[in-house]
């Protein structure tokens, strides 16, 4: 069935021999896909294989499909590279050379988008080596392309906070460093990057299992950085407001949020002003 005259035939013979687990099956998918001629369906098989392999080494051989998603990074066509950097990206169960195959992509993918979405979604991975390329990205805001700097930045918080991903310290420390870096702009620091930090506030089981790992975490130091980020009127008013929910979440007194309010006084911004009421009322 796999070289069916019907597409969809063959996309889903690809998909149960990827499912399958059988010995050689990385190889035989691999071959279809490189002998698939029409983009699209070449496309939605590489999806299929995508999805279709299990993330449970007991349940198939993950890493008997590596070589093959590592050789799909450098594909001519993105949105298969797309598919391959989240594959390789996913946790717990990298393959070998994942790690070397994204930060290539990040870093000269022709494609911008391509390179924002991978620096995102490499937080998967928890390596040294991937968060020190997200790092030289979230440095130095003003110079990156595109959405890169909020896409890198967004990475960089999830590698540490994201509690079913193996969490790394560099990152954490890493955050800290280029959250507290003057001065802020309406781009720096990005809104949609701190709203990863309210899963520190989100109760769930993997939570407390990532507090007995996170022996790093300061949730007093997270506090004073979003803070200070509140207080700064050269932030972007969503990161400013943005802050303030985080510092409620992880557990600023409503002592310490009064005395933010009070550092505001009484021209701050209108959206500013609600937040910091907000917080106050909720905090316990």
């Amino acid at each position: 069935h796999l070289s069916h005259r019907s597409a969809a035939v063959r996309v889903q013979a690809l998909s149960i021999l990827a499912e399958s687990g059988e010995a050689g099956s990385g190889d035989a998918v691999a071959a279809t896909i490189a002998d698939e001629e029409d983009a699209a369906t070449r496309r939605a098989m590489v999806s299929e294989a995508a999805s279709a392999v299990p993330l449970r080494p007991a349940q198939t051989d993950r890493a008997g499909f590596g070589p093959l998603f590592v050789d799909l990074a450098r594909d001519d066509d993105a949105q298969i590279r797309l598919l391959a950097s989240g594959w390789l990206s996913a946790p717990p169960f990298p393959v070998d050379g994942a790690a070397d195959a994204v930060i290539e992509m990040m870093r000269n993918d022709p494609d911008i988008e391509v390179r924002g979405q991978v620096c995102e979604s490499a937080a998967g991975l928890g390596r040294d080596e991937v968060v020190a390329a997200m790092a030289a990205v979230t440095a130095r805001p003003d110079d990156a392309p595109g959405d890169m700097y909020e896409r890198c930045m967004s990475g960089l918080i999830q590698a540490w906070v994201t509690p079913w991903y193996p969490i790394n310290e560099k990152a954490y420390r890493l955050t800290l460093e280029h959250l507290r870096a003057t001065p802020r702009s309406d781009r720096a620091p990005p809104a949609d990057a701190l709203g990863f930090l309210l899963l520190l506030g989100t109760e769930h089981e993997q939570l407390d299992a990532w507090r007995a790992r996170a022996t790093w975490f300061s949730a007093p130091d997270l506090i004073e950085v979003m803070a200070a980020i509140a207080a700064d009127r050269r932030a972007a008013i969503t990161a400013r407001t943005s802050a303030i929910e985080v510092a409620r979440v992880i557990g600023a007194a409503r002592a310490r949020l009064q005395k933010l309010k009070t550092a505001l006084g009484k021209q701050a911004d209108p959206e500013v002003a609600r937040a910091i009421d907000d917080a106050i009322r909720d905090a316990l």
